[in-house]
């Protein structure tokens, strides 16, 4: 819960000081979250393929 108030806290004071530099904000948010889902995603799999081999 803590990081989504930091986000929200650099968002709310990139709105207030720097409004230009929003839409680039938002695609790294964007990029940073995808990849994060890859990973996760990528070690899941990777994961339960070793599981089902070692059983």
């Amino acid at each position: 819960m803590s990081r989504l108030g930091m986000v929200t806290l650099v968002v709310v004071a990139v709105a207030r000081f720097q409004a230009s530099w929003l839409f680039s904000l938002a695609i790294g948010i964007v990029t940073g979250v995808i990849i994060s889902f890859i990973i996760v995603a990528i070690n899941k799999i990777n994961g339960e393929r070793g599981d089902k081999r070692s059983a």
